[in-house]
């Protein structure tokens, strides 16, 4: 069954892009989505219209369900979502 935006508020879920170019990943809560795409829009039509904010890729998306102990982790030691993955630098030939 497709998962939308009105049971990813029903059920507290995030939306993870993971870009796949430049490893970025955004956080999307249901609540935000509602304004842009409407209740009945699905999470798999999402990776289609949402793109990365630095290199404009498409990327991986992940539904999430966080439970309330790391939730709360997470508020008190104040970790960035957006930073999960290590930051991915060309590297320049020799």
């Amino acid at each position: 069954m497709p998962i939308t935006i009105a049971d990813m508020i029903d059920e507290d879920a995030e939306l993870e892009i993971h870009c796949l170019k430049c490893g970025k990943i955004s956080v999307h809560r249901g609540r935000t989505l509602l304004s842009r795409f409407g209740l009945s829009t699905r999470a798999r039509s999402l990776q289609r219209k949402l793109r990365c904010q630095i290199c404009g890729m498409t990327g991986e998306v992940r539904v999430t369900f966080p439970d309330e102990v790391h939730k709360r982790e997470r508020l008190n030691h104040r970790v960035d979502l957006h930073a999960r993955l290590p930051n991915r630098e060309k590297k320049s030939a020799p």
